[in-house]
């Protein structure tokens, strides 16, 4: 009797032993991320910045930019890997560049954030006889008829996060409280840049190669001219008149805005002697864009 009785012992502990192996053994399942996508670089740094900032991150969210920050956006077009890569985004935030309304049928069953939305547009008119002004800005492939670089309006910007970090808060389950924090640090440091901006020398106008201040200048009181005109080059007209701008407000300095083409304002620059600055804002997160475009007109 005592016999069986260990036997059956021996059998359980063995039993109970290979259960407990296999269970501390077998890999614990790792939940599948949601994949945020945006259509510009600019806007996924300013979505990884709004997410790396939680204290118990666990977000579980992957973020990507279907337009490299080294692309021009107005005319990207998506390698076949890039557009398969879009079929299982969780969340769309779109900003009207002309590529999406080519790649929203693959990116069907996505939560989607439209920018344009909440911002205070300006309107993208076609002007073929003069150089852009911040009023009368040109870009036929802009789509919705509106400029798309709102992003670097210190007033849009404002609106960009508040809708941006309170709508993935809700969709990633994040703490509303902490969300709201960021939200209020972040307004903070935009306010801040806006008035170290105003101190700045009133109703100057910032030479550019392309017309993507104009939102920048409209609210804060610039004035903005591009060298890049409609056609490939810059008629004589246009050309005395940027010369005329330079001799009267005294301008030493062209900026030279990537991913654009700069050969046009660099050669206008060799030109009237002026210096270049380069600037990238699509590297970057959009309030660390304005803070170095704060560093740069202090020039």
């Amino acid at each position: 009797m005592l016999k069986k009785l260990l036997y059956i012992l021996n059998i359980y502990f063995y039993l109970a032993n290979t259960t407990t192996l296999e269970a501390t053994s077998a890999p614990s399942k790792v939940p599948t991320p949601t994949r945020i996508c945006s259509t510009i670089h600019p806007i996924t740094q300013l979505t990884e910045s709004f997410l790396q900032r939680f204290t118990a991150h666990n977000t579980h969210a992957e973020t990507f930019s279907v337009i490299p920050p080294t692309d021009n956006p107005h005319y990207f077009e998506p390698k076949i890997s890039t557009l398969h890569s879009l079929k299982n985004v969780s969340i769309w935030i779109r900003c009207g560049e002309p590529i999406e309304e080519r790649i929203k049928e693959t990116i069907v069953s996505a939560i989607v954030i439209d920018l344009r939305d909440y911002i205070q547009p300006i309107p993208s008119a076609c002007c073929q006889n003069h150089i852009h002004h911040h009023d009368t800005h040109e870009h036929s492939l802009h789509t919705h008829n509106i400029d798309t670089h709102y992003w670097l309006s210190i007033n849009n910007l404002k609106k960009i996060c508040s809708v941006l970090y309170l709508h993935l808060a809700k969709e990633l389950n994040l703490d509303p409280i902490q969300a709201k924090a960021i939200l209020d640090e972040d307004i903070a440091k935009i306010d801040t840049l806006e008035t170290k901006i105003k101190q700045l020398v009133p109703n100057k106008t910032i030479i550019t190669n392309h017309p993507l201040l104009n939102y920048f200048c409209h609210d804060l009181g610039f004035k903005t001219e591009s060298t890049e005109p409609p056609g490939n080059s810059l008629t004589l007209k246009q050309s005395q008149k940027l010369t005329s701008l330079v001799q009267e407000e005294k301008i030493q300095t062209i900026l030279l805005i990537h991913p654009y083409s700069t050969a046009l304002a660099t050669k206008f620059a060799e030109q009237n002697k002026l210096s270049t600055k380069e600037f990238n804002p699509y590297t970057l997160n959009p309030i660390n864009a304005l803070q170095e475009l704060t560093e740069i007109l202090k020039i």
